[in-house]
């Protein structure tokens, strides 16, 4: 029970930090649903409790980065008339 309240306890903190890797408001929602199930299946392995938040923060960029290593390569075109 406690490791889902801190998840919702830093509910808004780790989303601005996803969106603020990603620039998009949908991708940064998918990310925040990653970590949600990895970290409710996987904070059993957070051996200090006291770092859990910490955890947290890593597994987020960790899908962060992941997200943008899947997204297709874009270009910018700069029109000229």
């Amino acid at each position: 029970m406690k490791r889902y309240f801190l998840l919702e306890l830093d509910e808004d903190i780790l989303y601005r930090m996803a969106f603020t890797y990603l620039k998009n408001e949908q991708d940064a929602m998918d990310v925040m649903q990653d970590l949600v199930y990895k970290a409710l299946k996987k904070m059993h392995t957070v051996q200090q409790h006291e770092y859990a938040r910490t955890w947290l923060v890593r597994v987020l960029i960790n899908c962060c980065k992941d997200h943008l290593r899947k997204r297709p390569p874009t270009v910018q075109i700069e029109e000229h008339h």
